[in-house]
């Protein structure tokens, strides 16, 4: 199906528009790419090509497909990895999808707390970190 080889294509320019730094954010060749990539989305849609909703909903075996685990509320979708889509009513190619585990997240402060409390206590014991 051309919809779904032109996929990785749609993916590509999404990627290569959000890594454009601010410096070349104003230049006339970006503002071209975005254009076309704007362009692309138009002609895809009204095909009847609609983007998977991922982030923040529950898991859906149906239209998300779960790479990774990690801390957060139980069976929520945390991030996307690969946008998915569907034609019509149909899933041509699931979301690609960070789930929680039901852990509480501790971010980073917590980890930095942890390195913390690791330290003292080698140091309490006697023993160097090196």
């Amino acid at each position: 199906m051309l919809i779904v080889n032109i996929l990785p294509v749609l993916d590509d320019l999404e990627r290569a528009l959000q890594s454009v730094s601010k410096e070349l954010a104003g230049l006339t060749w970006v503002d071209g790419i975005q254009i076309i990539y704007r362009k692309l989305q138009m002609v895809l849609e009204a095909q009847g090509l609609k983007p998977i909703e991922a982030v923040g909903k529950a898991f859906d075996p149906n239209a998300h497909e779960a790479v990774l685990r990690a801390p957060g509320e139980e069976g929520i979708v945390l991030a996307e990895l690969q946008r998915g889509y569907m034609l019509h009513d149909r899933v041509i190619r699931p979301a690609l999808v960070k789930v929680g585990n039901g852990e509480a997240d501790q971010g980073p402060q917590a980890a930095d707390a942890g390195a913390a409390d690791e330290g003292r206590s080698q140091e309490e014991s006697g023993t160097e970190t090196s």
